[in-house]
């Protein structure tokens, strides 16, 4: 990887949190404004968030029947609030608990001279962000890191000016005219705070009006600090390092304590923090092989009018997995959120929850192919310590036994908590989840994960599907309710195209076909559970099989009254073919081309209609169907319109240019929202290598325009680890493969598949090298080191 490929470059400071640089180590995050006069530096914890009430689910199973009665009399209107009613009913009101922001780090610095040669960079290796300007003549540079060893934010400010520096130091709750109010998510305004300062440091109480604080102390390092009001000046020195520790109080998980170095040197503390980021971020490099070193407002100013240049997709390649280390690696204890671990809002959009129908599978579909493994380990901490919630939501909801997820979350509660009946009738969460839980033992072998929670896991998701789908007088499963999110069928009943209460959701059957196939095949392989193998395969042998609807399109509603509705940018129907793997063009070519013909179908809903991280997932399902140019499209309308000039993504554009949602409330700044960040990471990956268990495909959806590149590190199934490489202009394709253990793997090449079984020992990587001009061709066992390959 090229060291610009791994820089971001910004010409001009943050306006708002949203614009600022990222740094994170896994449990604290840190937004860089880059200013020059009153710089900020906002700190984030993935600990603090507030305190939600959330009363028992109200028990509503008696009355499924009748529910079920409504729904098979085409009555769905009445069926769409009946639930919804029942809890009105029975008092319940819920409040969820968002993700809250800490405290601003300020310096306050006057310089006698106007600023010339500003620029403030994130090294995306070291974590690192730097801001850096000169007067007259003298450099200044502001360096910051949130070290992974200590979890402490680390500030050195040095000039070159003999004068030293002056600058007034101060910790303070996060500025609300900072904060946007995004109404009807939580209730929690800016915290009171008690400030004190001494020689020794500045200290913060903050409390929250529901009973969430953190305390936060600054100390100075390396030179005279004097207390002035509430902060500490430094005077006459040319450098000096400032150290921040934040820690929530009174939190239900445990947080990460921080460490006050005895004598704090900025470059042993950084090249600390170094060792073990950079490890995780040279697993794997992505290169196209672009020298440009262009800033973001550049790249973003070219993006507007051309193709997404071969620079700007290597930077958000190494952008997303750098957020995902930041955000959920190291100690961290809570995954991602919907903003990872970066937010500015004492009311955030969608409370910064955890979103179990797309957004949180989202952030971590490029973790395990993209050798991040231990990334998914938050997710699934949290995932368990909420199995009674979920427990109760199946029982007290459905009288299913097992487990039953919400649609979206916080880490402090599962339970089921809104009463909107997209919400409250989706029933596909925790089969979703398990995908995450199995793919984990696929890509890492690790036996004792598959048995002690993988395995456990799937086994309570399963156990819902057993008791909530009913038979029908076919003899195969029915699903009722239903929701496929977050659509409304357009039918032919009273309410069509706005209930989103329906029966047999395509993605109900796909979620729980593979959910069952996966428990069966984890159950052989650790030789367990072969008392229920004959049952669990009589459920799979009920599924119904999927249909294709009059237009050739596959039917995201598995039932004659639900017609297909086009115009919505969630593509759920299709999860058998991508986040699934079930359908593909060998195994079952009509299917795979009535999932083609539904994605073309859904582009009726226009540009106006999509959202940053859709447009990611289009890419991902044009990927699966080897569409390389199309998917390099969705990004490249993505980069026109959802991206910061820090290259966050945001929910939306708010610049009324035709592509995405309108404003989702008039006024407000488009919510950022970090799953296309991640999703990015996946989406190239998936462009460049496809993988199932014995079989890999090599540049499967590889765009017209990457005529020469590398992408090294790519995790497969089954332990094995891929480097690639391509020049159309040498006609030449070269591949290594490294295997944990002996193993034969079918190989399938460029766009329009052809194999090649091949063999590759324990410890001794086995390489290719292909002719472009042939890497299409035909090939067997026989044609192995003729008809354009050869093995070293």
């Amino acid at each position: 990887m090229s060291d610009a490929s791994m820089r971001l470059r910004m010409e001009t400071p943050a306006r708002g949190w949203r614009d600022a640089l990222p740094c994170g180590n896994g449990v604290m995050g840190a937004l860089v404004y880059g200013r020059i006069v009153k710089e900020r530096i906002l700190l984030n914890h993935e600990a603090l968030w507030s305190i939600g009430s959330i009363p028992p689910v109200p028990d509503t199973a008696e009355r499924l029947p009748e529910l079920r009665a409504m729904l098979r009399e085409g009555r769905f209107a009445e069926a769409e609030q009946f639930f919804p009613t029942l809890w009105k009913n029975e008092g319940f009101a819920g409040s969820a608990s968002h993700f809250l922001p800490g405290p601003d780090v300020r310096m306050e610095y006057h310089p006698e001279h106007p600023f010339e040669q500003y620029v403030s960079e994130l090294d995306m290796l070291t974590g690192e962000v730097t801001t850096r300007w000169s007067e007259n003549g003298y450099v200044l540079r502001r360096r910051v890191f949130v070290s992974r060893p200590d979890n402490l934010l680390v500030i050195r400010f040095e000039t070159e000016n003999p004068k030293g520096l002056d600058v007034l130091l101060s910790v303070a709750a996060h500025d609300p005219v900072d904060s946007v109010e995004y109404s009807g998510y939580g209730g929690t305004n800016a915290p009171g705070e008690t400030l004190s300062a001494d020689t020794d440091g500045v200290k913060l109480a903050a409390g929250f009006e529901d009973g969430a604080a953190y305390d936060a102390e600054l100390r100075v390092f390396g030179a005279p600090a004097v207390r002035e009001g509430a902060g500490l000046r430094v005077q006459g020195a040319r450098s000096f390092v400032a150290l921040v520790q934040m820690t929530p109080r009174d939190n239900s998980l445990r947080a990460v304590p921080s460490r006050w170095p005895d004598l704090p040197d900025y470059e042993a503390l950084l090249a600390a923090h170094t060792e073990k980021h950079s490890e995780l971020m040279r697993r794997q490099s992505f290169s196209l092989c672009s020298e440009s070193d262009s800033s973001n407002e550049r790249m973003l100013l070219d993006a507007a009018n051309g193709p997404v240049a071969p620079a700007l997709a290597e930077k958000l390649f190494n952008y997303g997995r750098y957020l995902l280390v930041s955000s959920s690696t190291g100690a961290a204890l809570y995954p991602a959120n919907l903003q990872g671990l970066w937010n500015g809002d004492y009311r955030p959009a969608w409370c910064c929850g955890i979103f179990n129908n797309e957004n949180v599978e989202m952030n971590y579909w490029g973790a395990l192919s993209g050798g991040l493994p231990e990334a998914l380990l938050p997710l699934f901490n949290v995932i368990e310590s909420r199995m009674d919630d979920f427990r109760e939501n199946a029982k007290k909801m459905y009288g299913c036994r097992g487990i039953l997820l919400p649609l979206f979350m916080s880490p402090q509660s599962g339970r089921k908590h809104n009463p909107r009946p997209h919400m409250i009738y989706w029933t596909a969460g925790a089969g979703w989840i398990a995908q995450s839980f199995f793919d984990y033992y696929l890509y890492t072998e690790d036996a004792q994960f598959l048995k002690k929670r993988a395995l456990p896991f799937m086994q309570e998701a399963a156990l819902f599907y057993e008791d909530f789908f009913t038979e029908n007088e076919r003899g195969l499963w029915e699903s009722a309710p239903s929701n496929s999110p977050e659509n409304c069928p357009k039918g032919a009943f009273e309410g069509a195209g706005t209930l989103s209460i329906s029966v047999n959701a395509l993605m109900d059957f796909s979620v729980a076909k593979e959910l069952f196939t996966n428990l069966i095949c984890a159950s052989e392989k650790l030789n367990v559970n072969e008392e229920h193998l004959a049952r669990w395969r009589r459920f799979l042998a009920k599924i119904p099989p999927y249909e294709v609807n009059g237009d050739g399109a596959v039917s995201e509603w598995m039932d004659p009254r639900l017609e297909d509705n086009y115009h919505h940018r969630h593509q759920s129907h299709l999860y058998p073919l991508f986040p699934g793997r079930e359908i593909c063009s060998l195994r079952n070519p009509d299917l795979f081309e009535a999932c083609r013909v539904a994605v073309e179908k859904r582009l009726v809903l226009g540009l106006e209609q999509q959202t940053g991280w859709s447009l990611v997932h289009m890419a991902l399902v044009y990927a699966r169907l080897r569409e390389g140019d199309l998917a390099l499209e969705c990004l490249r309308l993505l980069s026109r319109s959802c991206l910061g000039k820090n290259f966050f993504t945001y929910h939306n554009s708010d610049l009324d240019m035709g592509i995405t949602q309108p404003l989702i409330q008039g006024g407000l700044p488009a919510p950022f929202q970090i799953e296309a960040n991640l999703g990015i990471v996946a989406a190239v990956l998936e462009m460049l290598v496809f993988c199932r268990p014995g079989l890999i495909h090599l540049l499967p959806a590889l765009p017209g325009t990457w005529t020469k590149g590398s992408i090294r590190g790519v995790q497969c199934m089954g332990g094995i680890e891929l480097d690639l490489q391509w020049d159309r202009s040498l006609d030449e394709v070269g591949v290594k493969i490294s295997s944990k253990t002996d193993v034969e793997l079918t190989l399938l090449t460029g766009g329009n598949p052809a194999s090649v079984s091949v063999q590759v020992k324990a410890g001794e990587p086995l390489r290719l090298r292909m002719d472009w001009s042939r890497f299409t061709a035909s090939m067997s066992q026989s044609d192995l080191g003729l008809n354009g390959i050869s093995i070293k």
